[in-house]
């Protein structure tokens, strides 16, 4: 009976091992598994990653550029420059007011009437003139 029950326990130890053996395999085959998908992704996400950081890093050197050249102007002259040329353009736009009301006034002062009767009356003696000297108009 002992030899049986060595025979079981010996058939039971076979069996368990060839349980063993197939987690194992399983096992191998999922960390192969495992290293496999992190090759790949190292290789599709790491070329990615790295041109992400290359143009991160490029628009932060240009945005750095762009904040040096803000901080070299000088808003204040620049205000001032502006309120300058306002100043002066509406100094400019009031001296022409002026003067094209001086014109106004002076146009409104000819008298338009006198001034065509004056220029009928040099038309009719320039042609007694022109027939006094023999040419025709």
């Amino acid at each position: 009976m002992e030899t049986k029950q060595t025979q079981t326990a010996e058939e039971l130890q076979a069996k368990l091992l060839r349980k063993m053996h197939s987690m194992d395999l399983i096992r191998t085959a999922a960390c192969v598994l495992v290293a496999v998908v992190v090759l790949v992704s190292a290789v599709v996400v790491l070329p990615r990653a790295n041109s992400i950081l290359t143009n991160a890093d490029n628009t932060v050197n240009e945005l750095s550029a762009v904040v040096d050249e803000l901080q070299q102007v000088d808003f204040v002259a620049m205000s001032e420059g502006i309120t300058e040329l306002t100043r002066v353009g509406s100094e400019s736009l009031t001296g022409a007011t002026v003067e094209l009301i001086k014109t106004m006034q002076q146009l409104q002062s000819i008298d338009f009437e006198a001034l065509s009767e004056s220029i009928e009356n040099l038309n009719t003696v320039s042609d007694g003139m022109a027939k006094l000297f023999g040419k025709k108009r």
